[in-house]
């Protein structure tokens, strides 16, 4: 039987993503789950960032999910009524994200979805 678009029959891991903080040590934590070699994240709020922390974590993933989870694609989910969401829109698509089509995975239309393929 095909699963229906949007089913989250096929999640082979779930994640959470701690880096620590250079300036006060703190730890900042991403939610994740990967499905069908895609990893699904959940970024911590934008003022939790210091400067040139958000790109090196950004990299980190990307690295993560590619050497050491062998997912292909990364997609990050921001709901659309956090104050924060349109700086991380800027701060995801500076590092070379994409907004994905909602029909793409049939997501909640209260998220917004941004796409980066490995």
């Amino acid at each position: 039987m095909k699963q229906p678009k949007g089913s989250l029959q096929n999640i082979s891991a779930v994640l959470a993503i701690s880096s620590r903080k250079l300036e006060d040590h703190s730890i900042n934590q991403w939610l994740a789950f990967i499905a069908n070699g895609t990893m699904f994240l959940q970024p911590p709020a934008y003022e939790n960032w210091a400067e040139n922390e958000f790109r090196e974590t950004i990299m980190s993933i990307l690295e993560l999910a590619e050497e050491f989870l062998h997912c292909d694609k990364l997609v990050v989910c921001l709901e659309k009524q956090l104050p924060d969401s349109p700086n991380l829109i800027r701060a995801f698509m500076y590092a070379g994200f994409e907004m994905v089509h909602p029909s793409v995975y049939s997501q909640n239309p209260k998220y917004i979805l941004l796409g980066y393929e490995i």
